[in-house]
């Protein structure tokens, strides 16, 4: 059976702010008896790193095909672009008309838990499939397996165009945020861009790049421990805000940062006009095809290391007609031979199962495994999105000069609170 892939345009995710209301209007979808489903809907964002979200379809089409044949039933798969991604799933679960097996990341769970959208998916697995998962204890939740790890990668590092740093008279990548700023200069000096930054993306994930990694290297924190308030209006929180300022003020990244999108800052990078991006390691394909002499760290330091990594995942929805088989398809998505597919054909992502061999050319596989103490992800907290959007927000009018450091941190932690406070 053909799998159909559906690929969408959405509303702003501007257009819906209130999830906790709009997410507890869902129903149980309830079981179906085996045999009685005829198709499942699985969605998963685009693009993941592939260089067409074509190319990414036809990658699903051929990762899914065995399944579809042996359990005699389609699997739709809607492929939603990064930017509409959580529009798409407030607006569709609401509706009942959303996925019955999705991928999400760690600040999207939240909600849906508490209003039952998604279920844990404990009683459904089989145990030789969850020994052969390499993270996942990750996907747990109250100690119940709300999530199966599927993307654990996506480090962000420091990438650097090391032709531009050695005409800047700089033979080694910096190291910390004094070393950084000391390179930059001395770059700029030569008629260079340094550093440039999507501050004009239009969603909150290029915080993961530019600022989060800058609060763990100041020894801050996103949430309290147990996600009830947010932690990052501190002095660790103020020190990496006003980093980014002196990024700006000094002249190591312009003006203009505040208006580039995250393709535009790519593109620059590969075309040799800037000597640094703060980037993954999934874009090391795309910097090998630009030609140009690259190097990485995986974090600057400041009080100490740390950086972004994604533990995104799939999940089961309430909504699912057949929960064991959709618990099926996603032990079977995440085994050796269809993750090797997809990280062959769509993105270069360490391994996450014990079956699945690694690229033995990646030179990140030792990275994760060498650096595994720096590595954070977002926190799993009800009402975390709109945590993420106001720091977004406030940080951005911070950079255009409208707020100071301490006043964009009090203003996005207070509407961050109330936000974790109206999801409990």
């Amino acid at each position: 059976m053909g799998t159909k892939i559906r690929t969408r345009l959405l509303l702003s995710a501007a257009a819906l702010s209130a999830t906790a209301l709009v997410v507890s209007g869902c129903s149980s979808g309830g079981d179906a008896g085996a045999g009685d489903v005829e198709s499942l809907n699985l969605w998963l964002p685009t693009p993941f790193g592939a260089e067409s979200t074509s190319v990414e379809s036809d990658a699903w089409d051929e990762i899914l095909a065995p399944f579809e044949e042996e359990q005699s039933v389609d699997v739709d798969v809607t492929l939603i672009p990064w930017a509409d991604y959580e529009t798409k799933y407030l607006t569709g679960v609401s509706s009942d008309d959303g996925p019955d097996l999705g991928y999400m990341y760690g600040e999207m769970m939240g909600d849906y838990i508490v209003n039952g959208a998604i279920v844990p998916f404990d009683e459904y697995l089989d145990p030789a499939a969850v020994e052969n998962m390499l993270y996942v204890d990750q996907g747990k939740v109250d100690g119940e397996q709300y999530a199966l790890p599927f993307v654990v990668g996506g480090m962000r590092i420091l990438w650097a165009n090391m032709d531009l740093l050695s005409a800047a008279g700089v033979s080694e990548i910096p190291t910390t945020w004094d070393d950084f700023l000391s390179v930059s200069e001395k770059v700029t000096a030569s008629g260079k861009t340094a550093l440039l930054q999507s501050w004009g993306a239009p969603d909150r994930g290029m915080l993961n790049s530019s600022f989060f990694p800058l609060l763990w290297q100041a020894g801050g924190q996103i949430l309290t421990d147990d996600g009830s308030k947010t932690a990052f209006n501190s002095e660790a929180g103020i020190a990496a805000a006003n980093y980014l300022m002196t990024l700006l003020e000094s002249g190591a990244m312009p003006s203009s940062v505040t208006g580039l999108t995250n393709d535009e800052v790519k593109s620059a990078f590969y075309g040799g006009e800037t000597a640094f991006m703060f980037g993954t390691d999934g874009q090391l394909g795309e910097i090998t095809d630009s030609g140009i002499n690259a190097d990485f760290i995986p974090s600057l330091e400041g009080e100490q290391r740390g950086t972004f990594v994604a533990s995104d995942s799939l999940v089961l929805f309430d909504a699912c007609p057949d929960k064991q088989l959709c618990t099926d398809l996603a032990e079977f998505i995440l085994s050796g031979a269809q993750m090797t597919q997809f990280h062959e054909n769509i993105v270069a992502y360490p391994p996450i199962g014990l079956d699945e061999e690694g690229d033995s050319e990646n030179p990140f596989i030792p990275v994760y495994a060498e650096n595994a103490d720096i590595l954070h992800s977002l926190p799993v907290a009800a009402g975390s999105a709109g945590v993420y959007n106001s720091l977004y927000t406030n940080l951005q009018q911070m950079l255009l000069g409208q707020k100071t450091p301490e006043q964009a941190l009090e203003d996005a932690a207070g509407e961050g609170d109330s936000s974790l406070q109206a999801a409990q």
